[in-house]
């Protein structure tokens, strides 16, 4: 029957949207009014509510020299680091590392090894350092297990740089665990009114005018309730994400693999004469020729694939091109050729054409002449006739 009953109770708050509820009557509001005002009040006036009180805390007795690091109980802290560390044997000490965090109980949470690009680091001995390589790690350690932690692994390299962060976190803690358990109690307070209600429901018939009335207010308090528990997210999120960090100590870390350690000393003042500037500005020529040629031959050095892949191909390319350029020339030539038979042909057709048009055109003015002259003659002969009659 309760199952029935809250699948009925649920259905109800479906239909009815993330809307507010229809208004429920007024003898029963005043009385949760006034039950959740009772509740509220004996809750705050309850002594045994555990506030925070700062003179409870006690600190540790374990003090972490070289960090500063001193730890305290009741206390909501984070530790945070960040290391700068240089190795001329990455794999030893990386390997190191990796036991030395096993050992406390850590795990690493990022890494990024890159060793694809290398950089010069100017020392003040006047010297380059090489960077061959470097692995940017986050690695999370225990909070009691921090200080050992640092002791050791400070150990593990050239140090460059430190830098730590301490952040007390037990104000913002405590509110929000304010928020969390005032919140909590009326969800309780809210869930204690249903089964109430629940037990109301059961005793009351279907044609008993309170049964509509019970269910507008179960829908009432489980809406009430469901916002409740979806206030409390953030709240416990934040608490949550806080325990986290307070747990677990968090070190940054950038592990340099390199040629030579990179000379960290504190500049002497000197007077400065004419000699020193010479003698500074020499050196910082020199040092700056230096790296352009390391930088250079190294620049070379990588190119050389590159250029060697590039002559290869431009060879190959010159060969198919002259090869082309051949087969395309005797393509031309027998073009040539063929075109130069059929313009000679052409040309011979074209004289004998012409030869036999004069040989008939010769012959029919020889045959034309011909007659032209025996006329010539007849008219001269009767010429000569008549005047001999005369």
């Amino acid at each position: 029957m309760r199952k029935l009953l809250l699948g009925t109770l649920i259905g109800c708050i479906l239909l009815s949207g993330c809307g507010s509820a229809a208004e429920t009557s007024a003898s029963y509001n005043d009385a949760s009014a006034a039950a959740y005002e009772s509740a509220t009040e004996a809750y705050y006036a309850d002594d045994s509510y555990d506030y925070y009180d700062e003179s409870s805390d006690v600190a540790m007795e374990e003090s972490y020299a070289t960090t500063g690091v001193t730890f305290a109980q009741n206390k909501k802290i984070i530790y945070q680091s960040s290391v700068v560390m240089e190795t001329k044997t990455y794999t030893e000490t990386y390997n190191r590392l990796i036991e030395l965090i096993n050992k406390n109980n850590g795990y690493i949470e990022y890494e990024n090894y890159d060793n694809a690009k290398r950089s010069f680091l100017a020392n003040n001995d006047g010297k380059g350092t090489i960077v061959i390589a470097t692995n940017k790690l986050t690695i999370r350690i225990p909070s009691k297990n921090y200080a050992a932690f640092m002791q050791e692994g400070l150990n593990l390299g050239n140090v460059l740089t430190r830098n730590q962060t301490i952040e007390d976190k037990t104000s913002e803690y405590n509110t929000n665990k304010s928020y969390v358990d005032i919140l909590n109690d009326e969800a309780e307070y809210l869930a204690k009114q249903l089964d109430v209600l629940e037990n109301e429901l059961k005793d009351a018939q279907a044609n008993d005018k309170h049964y509509d009335e019970i269910i507008e207010n179960m829908k009432d308090i489980a809406e009430r309730k469901a916002q409740v528990e979806k206030e409390l997210v953030p709240y416990k999120r934040v608490m949550d994400d806080i325990d986290e960090k307070v747990e677990y100590s968090t070190i940054s870390m950038e592990l340099r693999e390199v040629d030579k350690f990179t000379v960290i000393e504190p500049e002497v003042e000197e007077e400065e004469t004419f000699l020193t500037q010479l003698r500074d500005t020499w050196s910082n020529a020199m040092t700056n020729l230096a790296n352009l040629l390391q930088g250079t031959l190294l620049f070379l050095i990588r190119i050389i694939p590159g250029v060697v892949y590039l002559i290869l191909l431009g060879v190959i390319v010159f060969f198919i091109w002259k090869l082309y350029k051949k087969i395309t020339k005797k393509d031309i030539d027998k073009e040539t050729v063929k075109r130069a038979a059929d313009s000679g042909a052409q040309f011979i057709k074209k004289k004998a054409s012409e030869i036999k048009s004069k040989e008939k055109t010769d012959k029919a003015e020889k045959k034309n002449g011909f007659k032209s002259d025996s006329n010539a003659n007849n008219k001269e002969i009767d010429t000569a006739q008549e005047e001999k009659k005369n």
